[in-house]
């Protein structure tokens, strides 16, 4: 998978494509490196690739594993957006109730799957913090 390939299924799913149709195709993109997804308790695996791929092992930086609070503007916490990252590349949200996977391409994070399905963090540092949605900033708790 390269920055092309994703840039082109984001494309697709511009515009008013509803976000089940728009987790598909970039279910089906990240499918294409990653192997098939399996979803289990709520979560999506990968089945092919090694869990480095899946955490977005190919360097620096990438998400620790843990919790991860994300505020707004004036340092308010995002209650809604906050998440648990495991290591191998699968996230639940602080109830542990639903869960996706995610996948960091360069200092991109991708969210497949879950309340963050479909969500793109950006920027994202060495210490793991990145910024979501317009001006939202989660970062390791």
């Amino acid at each position: 998978m390269n920055s092309t390939d994703l840039a082109q299924a984001r494309s697709e799913c511009s515009g008013n494509m509803p976000r089940t149709e728009c987790t598909a195709t970039l279910v089906g993109t990240v499918a294409a490196s990653f192997g098939s997804p399996i979803i289990t308790n709520g979560s999506i695996i990968w089945t092919g690739g090694s869990s480095a791929a899946n955490a977005g092992g190919r360097g620096a930086p990438a998400l620790q594993e843990g919790e991860y609070a994300c505020y707004g503007n004036g340092s308010q916490v995002l209650a809604g957006l906050g998440f648990i990252a495991s290591a191998d590349g699968t996230y639940t949200d602080l109830d542990h109730t639903t869960g996706g996977s995610y996948f960091v391409e360069g200092s991109e994070v991708f969210f497949v799957g879950g309340r963050l399905g479909g969500e793109t963090g950006r920027e994202l540092d060495a210490v793991g913090s990145f910024v979501i949605g317009d001006m939202a900033v989660c970062e390791p708790w």
